[in-house]
Formats: structure tokens, C-alpha cells, sequence
């Protein structure tokens, strides 16, 4: 063990600090594993199949913020292989949404590590296959859905979770020791977790069905949750109290109707023919703001504002792939003049014409 001489008093500063750092003890180690990553990281790098941590990419704002607490943080390029050794260099692995899959080799490698103790952050996405997440016995939704969380445990890892739209994949499947901490949904029948954790051999896995990459100003769910996973050993998660569920406050009041496209509606592709959104009016709305999110989507194709109640994609360049074909959604609210938000529509779904 390193020798450090440190007087009390400063050592209690260094603590207060930063909690992650007592004295005697390295900075923790973060790595990001982007090594899967389709763009959701690394854009707009990776054309020339090279990656800088030091340029701009979608992933930097939150590298930064990591670094800014003093920890020392790896990126991986994309298409670096994963190993044993490579992760237990690190006291917190965190994964964001992947593209590719893992090899054998590599899930193995996985496995091993956390059961040697270490902490994985496992963001899930709907749409990929992920034989990690599979491998302890997780499985995210098939299609996104843009809601707010309606249901969580008071707990370190689901602090400022609640109040947020977002698009979510929610946990279709996890092993029956997993603790379940944020639902989209209240009330026993069709349960939506979003947020979990489960003790694996001497570390644990946090799963999210986010793929967010950049924390909102503080404070922030993602900033949260990444501290929580710093700051508690695996032993220490398991001795978090777990309080009854808290649920949201709801609203009696509807949002804007919707009128056409009909619910499950075949549009064109984009590069074919517009896509024209309909609604009716809302008394007293000066402005409303749209969504429209595919269904394996992290990011939504459409989050503008217009003054009218209609909307025109009118896209004359690029398509839909097949396998993105089904599942769209689309919603609406409506902003008055004092600048408040009114509540969102139900939420509409729409399929997309194959290219020929």
C-alpha cells in the first residue's frame, strides 16, 4: 500500500471534497466502453475510423463532467476487444447504448469481472441485440416509449428521476434477485421498470433503459446515478434501505386530440412522400411542441415547435430502414402565453412503408 502523509484536517477536506477519494486511496478509474458504439458516442468521429477523447463527440459533455469530479476516465474507441484484464483495471465500467454485439469471448470477460467485484452501468436501448445484458438475465423492450417515470423507490440511484420525458426502453425481462427502483407506469398491472440493480458475485450491475449521454445542468438524473454508482461498494448497495414506492402526482387534464395520421397509419417513406400531423386546437395555446420517435430510437426524428396545429415532414432526402419499419410514435402539448406547458396527447402510434 502506498504511504501518504496527509494531516487530519486535510484529509477530512480531501473527503469532503470529493467522497471517492479518501486519503491514501488513487482517484477512481472510470471506463467507458463505447467499443460497440453506432454514433450514439463517438459522432460525429469515427469516419475515418479513428477516436479522439479530446475532440468533440455526442459522449464528451459527459466524460468531462466525470473528469470534473477528479476521476480518471478511458474511452474506447469503437471496435476494441474487450478483456478480463482491460476491465478489472477499472473500479466503474459504464456502457452506453450499443450497435454491435459482443463476442463470447467478450461477455465472458465481462461476466468475470463484475463477479470479481466490479460496478457496471449498463445502459439498455430497444431494437439491438445485447448477449450482455442477456447474460445476467436482462432483456430491454423491443420499442421506445417517450414518458416521464410514474413510480420509484426513494433511493441513491433513482435521485432526480422523476419529472423528465424521455425515451425510455423499459426491462422486459430480469432475474428474480434483480431490485427494481423506477416504473413508467403505477398500480401492479402491465409493470414498466426502467431502473434496477443486481448483485452479481462480488460487484453489481446498475441497468437503465436510457441511452442518455450528456447530463442535463445539475442537478440531473444522469449525474446522479453516475455518483451513486461511484460512491457505494458492492457492499454497500446492499445495505441501502429500500422505502415503499413514492408515485407521481398525476393530472386530471387531457392534452391536445389527435386526429391524423389514424392510429397504426402506414406512412410513406420520408424520401417519398411528407409526413403530415394533425390536431386539434387547444383554447388559449400560442405555440405547441411535437415528438416523433421511432421505435428502436434513442434520439427523437422530430422534437420541434410550431405555431399551428399541424405539421409537415417534408424530408426529400433519406429513408427508413426495414427493420425500423414498425412502432413509430408521435404526441403533442400545447404552450400558452404565460409560457406554461399544458399536458401531453395520448401518444399515437404508426408503421412505415418498406422502400421498393
Amino acid at each position: 500500500m502506498r504511504s501518504l502523509l496527509l494531516t487530519s484536517a486535510f484529509a477530512i477536506l480531501l473527503t469532503f471534497l470529493n467522497p471517492c477519494v479518501t486519503a491514501g486511496q488513487r482517484s477512481l478509474r472510470v471506463l467507458v466502453d463505447a467499443s460497440k458504439d453506432g454514433g450514439l458516442w463517438w459522432f460525429p468521429q469515427g469516419r475515418d475510423n479513428t477516436f479522439d477523447p479530446k475532440q468533440y463527440h455526442q459522449g464528451k459533455p459527459l466524460a468531462d463532467f466525470m473528469r470534473s469530479k477528479g476521476w480518471d476516465v478511458v474511452e474506447l474507441g469503437r471496435d476494441q476487444v474487450i478483456t478480463f484484464d482491460k476491465l478489472r483495471d477499472f473500479d466503474l465500467v459504464i456502457r452506453p447504448s450499443v450497435f454491435s454485439d459482443y463476442t463470447l469471448e467478450e461477455v465472458v470477460a465481462y461476466r468475470d469481472s463484475v463477479m470479481a467485484g466490479t460496478r457496471l452501468l449498463l445502459m439498455g436501448s430497444s431494437g439491438t441485440n445485447d448477449s450482455l445484458a442477456a447474460t445476467f438475465g436482462l432483456r430491454f423492450d423491443s420499442q421506445s416509449r417517450f414518458a416521464s417515470v410514474k413510480q420509484w423507490i426513494p433511493h441513491p440511484l433513482s435521485t432526480n428521476i422523476a419529472g423528465k420525458d424521455l425515451p425510455w426502453a423499459s426491462v422486459s425481462e430480469s432475474p428474480t434477485s434483480a431490485v427494481m427502483l423506477a416504473w413508467l407506469n403505477q398500480g401492479e398491472g402491465n409493470s414498466r421498470p426502467v431502473l434496477g440493480y443486481l448483485s452479481y458475485g462480488s460487484g453489481y450491475v446498475v441497468f437503465v433503459g436510457q441511452g442518455f449521454i450528456s447530463p442535463d445542468p445539475e442537478p440531473s438524473f444522469v449525474g446522479s446515478l453516475i455518483g451513486a454508482v461511484a460512491r457505494y461498494s458492492p457492499e454497500e448497495i446492499k445495505r441501502l434501505p429500500l422505502p415503499a414506492p413514492v408515485a407521481a402526482a398525476g393530472s386530471s387534464e387531457r392534452g391536445p386530440r389527435l386526429l391524423t395520421p389514424v392510429a397504426d397509419a402506414t406512412l410513406p417513406q420520408p424520401d417519398v412522400g411528407e409526413w403530415r400531423f394533425d390536431w386539434d386546437d387547444t383554447p388559449g395555446a400560442e405555440a405547441y411542441e411535437i415528438v416523433v420517435l421511432g421505435a428502436s430510437a434513442i434520439f427523437p426524428m422530430v422534437e420541434t415547435t410550431t405555431t399551428t396545429s399541424d405539421y409537415v415532414l417534408d424530408e426529400k432526402s433519406g429513408y427508413i430502414a426495414d427493420h425500423n419499419l414498425r412502432g413509430w410514435s408521435w404526441r403533442v402539448r400545447a404552450r400558452y402565453a404565460n409560457g406554461t406547458w399544458g399536458p401531453w396527447s395520448a401518444i399515437r402510434r404508426f408503421n412505415v412503408s418498406p422502400r421498393h
